[in-house]
């Protein structure tokens, strides 16, 4: 494609530190008859920044679920096991310090847990101390 002008970089757009909103940025300029000049190149440097460069991340998710879902606690639901690797990321090293409200105690103990029977639940409340 060929340019009349030469497009404009503004102040705002060479000052981006966040590599996202640059090229965002970038695909948005248009020349003086309103064609985008970059929206090609734009979009596909945003795509490639979301393909992650190694799968240490996912090995390492994989690791944590094989922790989680042992032979002893095979009979998890897919919602618990989600739940408790959500859990893990979100807890930081000073998790002794951390304050559960009532409404955490309240939303733990509304879910219904599996009894021995695969067709029988229990509601199990706790009450707190």
């Amino acid at each position: 494609m060929y340019c009349q002008s030469e497009p404009n970089f503004s102040d705002e757009i060479k000052d981006e530190t966040s590599i996202d909103k640059y090229w965002y940025k970038i695909s948005q300029i248009h020349d003086m008859s309103d064609v985008y000049v970059f929206k090609e190149l734009g979009n596909f440097v945003l795509d490639l920044l979301v393909i992650p460069h190694s799968n240490a991340a996912c090995e390492r998710m994989f690791s944590k679920v094989n922790l989680i879902k042992t032979d002893v606690r095979n009979r998890l639901y897919s919602d618990t096991v989600n739940s408790l690797l959500l859990a893990s990321q979100s807890v930081n090293r000073e998790c002794y310090k951390f304050n559960v409200t009532q409404n955490m105690i309240n939303r733990i103990t509304s879910y219904k847990h599996v009894a021995q029977d695969e067709n029988e639940t229990v509601d199990i409340h706790f009450e707190p101390e």
